[in-house]
């Protein structure tokens, strides 16, 4: 039976991490932008894999991480345009 269970749930039992909201958050962050998808991918992965090695980064949450890495991310590539605006 717990074999079954284990199947129906595709043996994902763990809490979500950075990349679970990475994924989501970055369609949403180059919708309607001059900045290619594959380098926004890149930046946030990299910046996300970059917080993993800072222990105080522990504390807050893995939607937190994420949100902080695109905004991060979108400054990076654009640094005059503010990264929260929607006319991206």
């Amino acid at each position: 039976m717990e074999a079954e269970i284990l199947k129906s749930l595709n043996f994902e039992m763990g809490n979500p991490h950075v990349n679970t909201f990475l994924n989501e958050f970055i369609g949403f962050a180059t919708e309607n932008q001059k900045t290619s998808k594959l380098q926004m991918e890149f930046l946030c992965n990299y910046l996300a894999e970059l917080s993993l090695l800072d222990y105080e980064c522990i504390r807050f949450l893995s939607s937190t991480v994420a949100a902080s890495v695109i905004f991060l991310a979108r400054f990076i590539i654009r640094p005059g345009v503010h990264p929260w605006r929607t006319d991206y």
